[in-house]
């Protein structure tokens, strides 16, 4: 169905499809045309169990269903290596042994000994009764009323703690004791790390209540703040515990969570394998699906849309399993979604996105997931261009988000955002800055002036400007959400470079060439150490630069830039418009560099590209013809280019807001979007 070469592994996928039949009874896929396509090439695949019924059902359960899904997996380098791989798997389950498609728990090869020789568990099992009764029965009045009289002072103990940690918060309002003046959540959270400095001699408590206030300062956007304290629970946690346990996964997520969104991934993906890890050794399969889910956005936030979508997938399987459809299960899901519409499957995404609807609809109509699910749903509409069904869904999660949160609150930013991201694409720039300066008042009112949330509001604001031709009004807001990106989510984050690069263009708007060129420079190199290589979203930048580059003279530098742009854009399957762009500019570094054969070839390719794409009158199109006219007429120089009006040849960017759909606070760690 993609064209792709046959391979083996067609043949194992082919065996997988036949076996799924066999067992259930029916085909792997419903439907038929570009439903069934659909289906087969995202893997939408049904589990065995899930199609067959009664005591089958049952027995398809567990070993069988991993066995058919390891050979089904749309990826041919995740199937069965050969036939003969999955031949012994089969007969593995035949005599029930552990198979290789499950993971190698000491609970699951336990379970498989038992089946294949029950006689031995049996005995066994009696001898353990007996042998445990005896020792029970000498031991069970001795230690009972210690045990219990320890277990009960340990609980009053701590929940004396708690509740004197809770009071002594709550006291931070008396006017007595501030002088009348009300003290904000920072300052609560502040006298919390100071109570719990006080359980020095309780390990296990004092690590529990940082963690609690560690994900607190997260929820705020206060990660400089989280990341220390986090830090010190672990630590503690780490002293009393060498075997798996869920206290330490659990708190190496949430510091793992902090490092994803300031841009560490590296480390944040390490403790996240790690917290993955010791969740699947302790057994907890409901934390294992939370940390694959954050392990997921972490894949997200750098490109790696196919990674997420296993990480989001396993999650959801892990979560429908345990709990049906619930929230977490629809939070899951709704995960997926984002990494399938990251990569463009639209089709699945909205399907997706639906059947959350649907599931939380039947739980609570207006529950908060609701809210999030139709902002995501919308933010997928304009990037289809469904312009109308965008606004649509977008006002409702707006008066939902207001119903379910008040006015005020800082969820309500979110839908607001892309409210005006529509505005903006309909370049209707006065109602898309009324949207933006509507969402950058609550974020500032519930976040503070310096939070990464709030970056993103004066980013967008900043950029409706431009577009109304406001650029000294926009100069100050480019400046100021560079500064605040700096202070909150640092240099190693992408959105740091994308307003770097933003105020690099407004510069150049400004005739600063000099500040242009710097500020270009600053966004590329934030952008190469955020991004993987080759990311298609680099070749903004990269193509602003090059072409000032050679408009001021250094085509030997700037035609580099250039070529590896149009590199990744042709790689990357982008518009024609784009690459055709790409290839005027190119043309023109290389007939200032004397290479007039590669430079006319170029040159006319690019011409004739743009005309057919968008016309022979639009800017990127007339700027092209200035290039090629340029090279037909011996000494006529381009001083400046008429590309520089439309995106893709350095238009700034605007920034979407929130990519997280776990928790009502906005993170300001979400994907820049081309608009």
């Amino acid at each position: 169905m993609r064209g792709e070469r046959v391979t083996t592994a067609a043949d194992i996928y082919q065996l997988g499809a036949v076996l799924f039949e066999l067992l259930s009874g029916s085909r792997p896929f419903e439907g038929r045309g570009p439903d069934l396509e659909a289906a087969i090439t995202t893997g939408r695949v049904r589990r065995p169990s899930d199609v067959a019924a009664g005591r089958t059902q049952r027995a398809l359960r567990g070993d069988l269903d991993a066995i058919v899904l390891a050979a089904l997996r749309v990826e041919p380098e995740r199937r069965y290596a050969s036939a003969a791989a999955l031949a012994a798997d089969i007969e593995r389950f035949l005599a029930r042994e552990p198979v290789h498609v499950r993971p190698d728990t000491l609970a699951y090869r336990a379970k498989r000994f038992a089946a294949r020789r029950p006689e031995i568990v049996v005995a066994v099992g009696v001898v353990a009764l007996l042998l445990a009764g005896y020792v029970a029965t000498l031991a069970r009045y001795a230690d009972r009323l210690e045990t219990e009289r320890d277990r009960a002072q340990t609980e009053f103990v701590k929940a004396q703690q708690v509740s004197s940690f809770l009071v002594d918060l709550f006291e931070a309002n008396d006017p007595d004791a501030t002088r009348g003046q009300a003290l904000s959540a920072f300052d609560l959270l502040e006298r919390g790390e100071e109570r719990a400095d006080r359980l020095a001699g309780q390990p296990e408590l004092q690590a529990e209540m940082l963690g609690v206030i560690g994900q607190l300062y997260t929820r705020l956007g206060r990660f400089d703040r989280a990341e220390p304290v986090l830090r010190r629970a672990l630590g503690e946690l780490d002293g009393l515990h060498s075997e798996p346990n869920t206290n330490v996964a659990s708190t190496t997520m949430l510091l793992a969570d902090v490092l994803q969104r300031t841009g560490r991934h590296g480390p944040a993906d390490s403790l996240l394998l790690e917290a993955i890890d010791w969740a699947r050794q302790a057994g907890d399969r409901a934390l294992e699906a939370n940390a694959l889910n954050t392990y997921g956005y972490s894949l997200l936030a750098q490109g790696s849309y196919a990674a997420a979508e296993t990480a989001f997938e396993e999650a959801f399987e892990i979560h429908s399993e345990l709990f049906g459809d619930d929230e977490r299960t629809a939070h899951s899901l709704q995960s997926l979604a984002i990494a399938l519409e990251q990569q463009e499957h639209f089709e699945p995404a909205e399907s997706m996105y639906l059947a959350v609807l649907r599931m939380m609809e039947a739980i609570d109509p207006e529950h908060t997931r609701v809210a999030h699910t139709l902002a995501s749903l919308g933010r997928l509409y304009v990037a289809q261009g469904r312009l109308e069904a965008a606004d649509s869904v977008l006002g409702v999660s707006v008066e939902l988000h207001r119903r379910r949160y008040g006015p005020e609150h800082v969820a309500v930013g979110l839908p607001l955002n892309e409210l005006g991201m529509v505005a903006a694409r309909r370049r209707d720039y006065p109602r898309a800055e009324q949207y933006f300066r509507e969402s950058l008042a609550i974020q500032e009112r519930a976040l503070g002036p310096d939070h990464a949330e709030v970056a993103v509001g004066v980013n967008n604001i900043s950029y409706t400007l431009i577009q109304q031709g406001r650029l000294e009004e926009a100069l100050p807001l480019r400046r100021r959400a560079l500064e605040i990106a700096r202070g909150s989510i640092g240099d190693g984050h992408e959105n740091t470079g994308w307003y770097a690069y933003n105020l690099g263009y407004l510069f150049e708007q400004l005739g600063d060439l000099n500040g242009a060129e710097t500020h270009y420079r600053e966004g590329l190199s934030i952008l190469r150490r955020a991004l993987p290589d080759g990311h298609p979203m680099m070749t903004s930048p990269m193509a602003a630069l090059g072409d000032l580059l050679v408009r001021t003279g250094r085509a030997a530098e700037g035609e580099p830039l250039l070529r590896q742009a149009l590199e990744a854009r042709t790689e990357a399957g982008d518009t024609p418009a784009a690459i055709a762009d790409l290839q005027s500019m190119l043309g023109g570094a290389l007939a200032a560099l004397g290479r007039d054969v590669e430079a006319r070839e170029m040159l006319e390719t690019g011409l004739a590209g743009l005309e057919s794409a968008i016309g022979s009158e639009a800017p990127l199109t007339l700027a092209a013809r200035a290039r090629f006219e340029a090279f037909e007429v011996p000494g006529r120089l381009i001083t400046s280019s008429p590309s520089r009006a439309i995106l893709r040849a350095g238009e700034p960017i605007l920034v979407a807001g929130l990519v997280r759909c776990d928790e009502a606070p906005a993170s300001g760690t979400g994907v820049a979007s081309l608009i």
